[in-house]
């Protein structure tokens, strides 16, 4: 892909947002992040310990979207040469 530039980011994405982009149930995600299936940021024990805090990089749901955005290709430079 000619003239694709690849850059890292580290824009966010509310887990809202990213399970309707995956066209997923918030809680699902939330399993599927929890357990390792989905790799789309981090699950952190929030301050209070009693529950979790979701942090999802807009270049990992890319990732798993096989998006680009305006000629940038999120994601290595292993993945884009493979496309």
């Amino acid at each position: 892909m000619k003239g694709v530039k690849t850059v890292s980011t580290c824009e966010r994405v509310s887990l809202l947002d990213a399970a309707k982009e995956l066209g997923m149930n918030p809680q699902g995600l939330r399993e599927y992040m929890k357990r390792g299936l989905i790799d789309i940021g981090l699950v952190l024990p929030n301050s209070k310990g009693t529950g979790f805090r979701y942090v999802i990089m807009r270049e990992k749901l890319n990732r798993i979207l096989g998006k680009e955005r305006e000629g940038v290709f999120y994601g290595s430079e292993k993945d884009r040469q493979a496309l």
